[in-house]
């Protein structure tokens, strides 16, 4: 049976994120063919001891209502090396529990962070979306393995534009951010296009 999850940012007692990652579990579960999604904001309790600071509100489900939260610390990741890797017909459209595949090609890699492309396309990062800074604008791939709910929000409000982006063309950016629901905007390092290694297969 699958299992899927939802990482949401608890920030002083208060979920930012919260209708971005209800509109996403609740398309997991008609994508499946169950139609009587549950609502996060009713099966969430906040303990008093993570009402102040920032947390990660870890959610684990299946389809058929069984339902697991737990809260842990969260600390941004600290990242120097990147390398693009092909990741053939691989895909992850739905927040699946089972990412081994994703850390399986990160280990292999041998660097901080991979980011995968397909069809010479750039995708995601192994744990977040991608935006590329060109010197006027912020773009983001337009065709993410999965869509994230910081990106949801970042598209929404026009801060960043997403559009297609070759994989030959990615050195000619300035700089790029990962970015996911655990970072808010302003808190994501920046970094530069010159961390970025070549294609490995």
């Amino acid at each position: 049976m699958y299992r899927f999850i939802e990482s949401i940012r608890l920030e002083n007692g208060k979920f930012p994120l919260l209708e971005e990652h209800q509109l996403r579990l609740s398309k997991t579960f008609n994508h499946f063919g169950h139609f009587n999604p549950f609502i996060l904001d009713e099966v969430i309790s906040v303990p008093e001891e993570y009402l102040n600071g920032i947390f990660k509100c870890r959610v684990v489900y299946d389809l058929h209502g069984k339902v697991s939260v737990e809260f842990v610390p969260y600390r941004i990741k600290k990242l120097s090396t990147f390398c693009l890797v092909d990741i053939g017909s691989a895909d992850y459209p739905y927040k699946f529990e089972d990412r081994q595949w994703i850390m399986d090609l990160l280990n292999k890699s041998e660097e901080d962070e991979i980011i995968m492309c397909r069809n010479g396309e750039i995708n995601d990062s192994s744990y977040a979306n991608l935006v590329f800074f060109d010197g006027d604008q912020w773009v983001t791939p337009k065709h993410p393995l999965l869509q994230g709910t910081r990106r949801a929000r970042l598209l929404k409000a026009s801060i960043i534009k997403e559009r297609i982006i070759r994989d030959n063309e990615i050195f000619n950016f300035h700089q790029f951010k990962c970015i996911n629901a655990m970072i808010s905007w302003e808190e994501t390092p920046v970094y530069q296009i010159g961390q970025i290694k070549k294609t490995i297969s």
